[in-house]
């Protein structure tokens, strides 16, 4: 696959706390945002955590799904017992809005699939028959 062949699309997800968000296909500018702002794109779809993949997806959101992800203050208790203020909004608040795993995996597709990678990519089955070819055609 040739980065040429990648075409991104915009990607609608359901999340169940707050409903469906709309990711923005990762147009070039996008990409030099994520470099600037968080890092390594290459290094960190490697190793995804949530935490950086949910800066990405706050990065690649539509305008009216970030609305839902606007900053809010609330009162909170640390370990001890002491009432503190917190302040979250934007990938943060998007971190807390995905509640297990199904919707983290759902999540990281939709942004996989909004840079422009086919389904197949994330195919157990079809990258060990990819796998397989490329050690046959290193044994000829």
């Amino acid at each position: 696959m040739e980065i040429s062949d990648l075409i991104p699309v915009n990607v609608k997800i359901k999340l169940s706390l707050i409903g469906e968000i709309e990711i923005q296909s990762c147009k070039l500018g996008t990409y030099l945002e994520i470099e600037n702002k968080i890092g390594n794109i290459e290094k960190i779809l490697q190793t995804p955590s949530l935490k950086n993949m949910c800066k990405i997806g706050f990065l690649l959101l539509t305008s009216d799904s970030k609305k839902k992800f606007k900053k809010i203050d609330k009162v909170d208790y640390d370990l001890d017992g002491n009432e503190i203020k917190v302040s979250y909004g934007g990938y943060k608040s998007l971190m807390n809005s995905i509640l297990n795993v199904n919707e983290q995996v759902e999540f990281y597709k939709a942004i996989i699939k909004s840079m422009g990678f086919k389904e197949e990519v994330f195919s157990v089955e079809e990258n060990k028959k990819k796998a397989k070819k490329v050690k046959k055609t290193k044994k000829k």
